[in-house]
């Protein structure tokens, strides 16, 4: 299929979630343990130290001035090393996402830098901290808030794409949407209603082996687990925003004994709904 034919679909799909973009004061900490961001997480450390970080692939000591890109999923543990023992530390962070129909993270498609060059960061911490004052702002209209946001994560992800390799199997995953564009939007139209794999491949006028085979392809998960996936993201989301709590976002999405949603969350997220709630909080899980 020429790729092109796949442009206006794919833009159709691909939307930003905004989480957050702040300046944090943090005491010193000693190396904590292994945690993950439901986000990527744009991190620069203003003034007061370095941060000891461990990932699984190795160990790295981020600077003051540094932007590092701390991706979604991936697990790290960190020290926050103060200049002074009495000294805070001065951090400036942008926590999003960009999701392909709802639920793929955009960005696993690509191999993507931990450290971005200079120039790149300096341009983008000027962009944050712009992006912070307007946060702060009384009387902005929601409407224009939004689209600030919105703004904000398309100039992230094209800063970071601009140092990415997308990866060797991405064109050819990503040629599979047409073949399966009916059942994602089917999963997509009613988060709370189980939809079965027959159902799924028929309305893709596919066999159930070969729908499961082609799903798994491009989105990389079985069919039943993506669409806990999209259930999981929007739960993520509700939780977050505030206003519902666990056992109503769970009624919300179909699960209506909250015990088992919050089995089925902590075992998604690592976390319990009420844990990952207070977490969003807590500036440590992104630094």
């Amino acid at each position: 299929m020429n790729s092109d034919l796949l442009l206006s679909p794919l833009e159709s799909a691909l939307q930003p979630q905004f989480r957050f973009v702040r300046r944090d004061v943090c005491p010193a900490h000693p190396l904590g343990p292994w945690k993950r961001s439901d986000y990527h997480v744009l991190s620069l450390i203003v003034s007061g130290g370095v941060i000891d970080t461990a990932f699984s692939s190795g160990r790295h000591c981020r600077r003051p001035d540094e932007m590092w890109l701390l991706p979604e999923q991936v697990e790290r543990r960190v020290a926050l090393v103060g200049d002074r023992p009495d000294a805070p530390m001065v951090l400036l962070a942008l926590a999003f996402r960009w999701t392909l129909f709802g639920a793929l993270d955009a960005l696993a498609y690509f191999d993507l830098p931990l450290r971005l060059p200079s120039e790149s960061g300096n341009w983008l911490r000027a962009r944050i901290e712009r992006a912070i004052e307007a946060e702060q702002q009384t009387g902005i209209h929601p409407l224009v808030r939004a689209a600030s946001r919105t703004c904000l994560c398309a100039e992230a992800l094209q800063i970071i794409l601009e140092h990415a390799t997308i990866k060797p199997d991405a064109g050819r995953r990503i040629r599979l949407f047409s073949t399966i564009k009916p059942a994602l939007d089917l999963l997509s139209a009613d988060l709370a209603r189980r939809v079965s794999v027959g159902e799924l491949a028929k309305a893709c006028a596919l066999s159930r082996a070969q729908f499961h085979h082609v799903f798994h392809e491009m989105t990389g998960q079985a069919p039943l687990v993506y669409q806990r996936s999209l259930r999981m993201a929007e739960a993520r989301r509700r939780l977050l925003a505030g206003g519902m709590n666990v056992g109503q976002v769970g009624a919300l999405l179909g699960w209506n004994d909250p015990f088992h949603f919050s089995r089925l969350f902590k075992h998604a997220t690592g976390c319990s709904p009420r844990g990952f709630q207070r977490r969003g909080r807590n500036a440590l899980d992104f630094a």
